[in-house]
């Protein structure tokens, strides 16, 4: 009776700890994996957004400059993200000299066109971008 006993056909106590270590590194595995793709769509989610408001923040931009041209600084929030953004305003400059060559007796154009240098920085939520671009105003 006592040989019966130990030809069981159950596991060890070895056995169990071993299969209970490789269950454990794969759902910590598995959980990491997820916290990691949760993290990379959160941020996806915040850069789309901060996107599509660039192209109405840059207008919103555009046409402040036109009303104030040498304006130094601004802020304002469009679609839920926040903008601040500085002006470093170019000379005002007229058209090229070889465009008076092609009028006859024309008088020289007037000074019409300024670069801004516009150092742009969008926050939402979390993310801060910021960007760094020309912007040519035509003055009438």
């Amino acid at each position: 009776m006592n040989q019966r006993l130990h030809q069981g056909t159950g596991f060890t106590l070895i056995e169990i700890l071993i299969a209970l270590t490789i269950l454990f590194s794969v759902v910590t595995t598995g959980f990491i994996a997820y916290q990691t793709a949760l993290a990379a769509s959160d941020r996806a989610n915040q850069t789309t957004v901060l996107l599509t408001a660039l192209p109405f923040i840059q207008q919103q931009i555009r046409n402040d400059l036109l009303q104030q041209p040498t304006q130094g600084e601004g802020q304002g929030t469009m679609l839920l993200v926040g903008y601040r953004f500085r002006n470093q305003a170019g000379e005002l400059t007229a058209a090229p000299e070889f465009a008076d060559e092609l009028e006859i007796g024309a008088e020289p154009h007037r000074p019409r066109f300024r670069l801004h240098h516009i150092e742009l920085e969008l926050s939402y939520q979390q993310q801060v971008r910021t960007f760094s671009y020309r912007e040519l105003t035509w003055i009438e």
